[in-house]
């Protein structure tokens, strides 16, 4: 009977130490698994709070707390969270648990909940863009800028664009503006703007006879003191289209493209164009067999951005009769 008793005894042990072990084991494979982010944006269900999430590198993820909870979180603290799983989606969704308050952070940063600053884009004589800002909750483009010495990473603008920002964390050492972690309002076209490098389209005329040639003419302009070189594959630069690369509605309809295409080995250095600088170069060509202009009526007619090829161009109306 002892010896039954100390065979049972011994293996309770053994089970008990294999579930210490696996419990230690599952706890440590959590624990690599815990992930930092500072919390970028806050919404509420019914059932659940929904932390938007910028993690150290700067990407962006999405989590769910349950409510109610303990939980005091607030735009701008920074948080650690054990993630079981991260959901393929934009922004990647984290199914998370034990997520805490983290401390570190707080004494390099400060919270700014309620700034709000205009960055504008531009590009200047060495034909890079540069950001500028001001600390205003409306636009004032008279109002004076300050450059932004760092770049901006995780964030883009074109020359000419205004972009309304909210700013959820600054520096607290020398309170300077931490740029790194903003979040975008709203985009306004600076329709005064007129960039270095612009390309702009016109027509021989404004009102056709249903049938007549369209004569387009591009022209690329090249305000800045570098050459400037583009591919004209596939764009009014070249005697006959060869690629869709205008955008044409009637009725606010895309007009499709019925031209021919090309397929074409990659392009060599001598296949581009090269305009001096403060120069222009413009070419003219017929897209009337080349887009369906068999309505009478108004057109919009725009010259589409292409890579290594001009920007985008202003958009005019045409008319046919």
């Amino acid at each position: 009977m002892n010896q039954s008793f100390i065979k049972i005894m011994s293996l309770l042990s053994i089970i008990l130490s294999l579930l210490l072990i696996s419990c230690k084991s599952e706890k440590f494979e959590s624990e690599t698994n815990r992930m930092y982010f500072i919390v970028s944006e806050i919404s509420d269900d019914n059932e659940f709070q929904t932390l938007g999430l910028i993690d150290l590198d700067g990407y962006s993820f999405l989590t769910h707390i349950s409510k109610p909870s303990t939980l005091n979180i607030e735009v701008g603290d920074s948080i650690s969270l054990i993630a079981n799983q991260i959901l393929e989606s934009y922004p990647s969704k984290i199914e998370s648990k034990d997520i805490r308050i983290e401390d570190k952070s707080k004494e390099k940063y400060q919270k700014i909940i309620s700034e709000i600053y205009w960055i504008k884009s531009r590009s200047l004589v060495d034909d890079n863009n540069h950001y500028f800002y001001q600390n205003n909750d409306k636009l004032d483009t008279s109002a004076k800028w300050y450059e932004i010495n760092n770049d901006i990473e995780y964030f883009i603008a074109k020359p000419g664009e205004y972009h309304k920002i909210k700013v959820l964390k600054k520096f607290k050492n020398d309170n300077s503006i931490d740029f790194e972690l903003i979040s975008v309002l709203k985009r306004i076209e600076d329709e005064n703007f007129i960039a270095l490098i612009n390309t702009n389209i016109s027509t021989d005329k404004e009102v056709y006879e249903l049938g007549s040639p369209i004569i387009l003419t591009t022209t690329i302009n090249n305000n800045s003191n570098k050459s400037y070189s583009f591919l004209p594959f596939g764009t009014p630069f070249e005697d006959t289209l060869t690629n869709d690369c205008l955008n044409i509605t009637y009725n606010e309809e895309v007009i499709d493209y019925r031209g021919i295409l090309v397929s074409r080995m990659p392009p060599s250095t001598d296949d581009y164009i090269e305009i001096n600088p403060v120069s222009s170069i413009s070419n003219s060509i017929d897209i009337s067999n080349d887009y369906i202009f068999d309505k009478k009526g108004d057109y919009k007619i725009q010259f589409k951005d292409k890579f290594d090829g001009p920007s985008e161009s202003n958009i005019i109306k045409i008319s046919i009769i």
